[in-house]
């Protein structure tokens, strides 16, 4: 579980920090940008692919006419998210693309709960009212809320996504290029765009090893840090207006977030705990002989073991 913790916080600082490499691109126009991410991310996810020795199996299996049809769904989406930050960014609404980023999370969770029939304790969906609540502060105080089912792993879905997108990208290159407006002749700026790619895959390669790692309903918590670390990058770093009905929704969601994650570890240590003593029986001995219906030899599940007379209790955790 620790592995999936570290390469959750890994990717989603990583997304949090976004805004600072973002504003870097301010000659270049969003829909650019967007399509260079697609195009690099595309091709070093291949590249990735060849190295782990999974390209033959992708190309011979992702390519039916259901994963073509689900990545160019997922991808659409994917890259429309990617599209309206980035204009975000340029912009200066940051703070105000945060509040949908703390939407992300919730999904996730939902997810988990809804599909993949994740349990969640008291105190986790007490952790997600106050974040819902949190949303509903802040959307209420700004005046309106905001408004994939494969064969294929993580890892493969995404360059499927990608793939599928890279075709109206590079249509797109071939356009802008005869009007003469792309930046393609422009060395440093193609360098900072394929650098956009890298800074693009890294944290999705992360957040895939994270997902195999850990439950969707713990994993979304980790998304809040994208939101957060946007926040203040907006606030501290570009001095965007944050007022206090926002603040009081954003502390929401912090205080839903240790609650959450306080229960999911407590709870995760004691599943080690009953995994660690896997069958062990622990036997003592009793000064008197107990009789019938006087106490039993209980497992786990609650179903008695022995009873009658018996001068010993066995224990066992199973």
């Amino acid at each position: 579980m620790f592995l999936g913790i570290l390469y959750a916080v890994l990717a989603n600082s990583t997304w949090g920090a976004y805004p600072l490499f973002w504003k870097q691109f301010a000659e270049i126009p969003p829909l650019q940008i967007t399509a260079h991410r697609i195009l690099w991310s595309f091709v070093l996810l291949e590249l990735v692919l060849i190295v782990t020795r999974q390209a033959w199996t992708f190309h011979t299996t992702a390519f039916t006419r259901r994963n073509v049809l689900t990545g160019a769904l997922s991808g659409l989406l994917v890259g429309s998210h990617w599209l309206l930050w980035v204009w975000a960014v340029k912009a200066g609404f940051i703070v105000d693309a945060s509040l949908g980023s703390f939407m992300i999370p919730l999904t996730t969770m939902g997810l988990g709960v809804v599909f993949l029939k994740e349990r969640l304790h008291v105190w986790q969906w007490l952790g997600v009212a106050i974040a819902i609540a949190g949303v509903a502060v802040v959307a209420v105080g700004y005046g309106k809320f905001p408004t994939k089912h494969t064969q294929l792993d993580a890892m493969q879905g995404l360059t499927l996504e990608f793939a599928v997108l890279s075709v109206p990208s590079l249509a797109y290159f071939v356009v802008v290029e005869a009007q003469g407006t792309g930046m393609m002749g422009h060395m440093a700026k193609n360098v900072l765009l394929v650098a956009g790619g890298l800074a693009t895959c890294v944290p999705y390669i992360w957040f895939a090893m994270a997902a195999r790692r850990l439950p969707l309903t713990i994993l979304g918590m980790f998304g809040y840090i994208v939101p957060v670390g946007n926040l203040l990058i907006g606030v501290l770093v570009y001095h965007e207006p944050f007022s206090t009905t926002k603040l009081a929704g954003f502390v929401c969601l912090c205080v839903a977030l240790v609650v959450f994650s306080v229960d999911s570890l407590l709870s995760q240590r004691g599943r080690d705990v009953l995994t660690k003593y896997d069958g062990l029986h622990l036997t003592t001995t009793l000064e008197e002989p107990l009789h019938a219906g006087s106490i039993t030899a209980i497992d786990v599940d609650g179903r008695p073991s022995h009873s009658g007379p018996m001068d010993t209790v066995s224990i066992r955790v199973n």
